[in-house]
């Protein structure tokens, strides 16, 4: 498996661990209006810097919550 492929199971893999260890009801709490404009959840907000986390060092990263995170030459969507 390459590397960008590992890392997308490893931040999916660290969002369903933190959901079966305890769902916390305020990840249903909006937040603000994202970059794609619609209102971020803190759910969102937690998923996106969990693949942030995991993908960051691959490119620059556009994110429906946050837009363009990152640098770059590899655009990740």
């Amino acid at each position: 498996m390459n590397g960008f492929i590992k890392a997308c199971v490893n931040a999916n893999e660290e969002i369903a661990t933190a959901l079966k260890s305890g769902f916390d009801s305020s990840w249903f709490e909006k937040t603000q209006v994202g970059a794609g404009g619609d209102i971020s959840s803190k759910l969102d907000l937690f998923a996106e810097a969990v693949f942030v986390k995991h993908l960051g060092m691959f490119g620059e990263i556009e994110s429906e919550e946050s837009g363009i995170i990152g640098e770059g030459e590899e655009k990740i969507i």
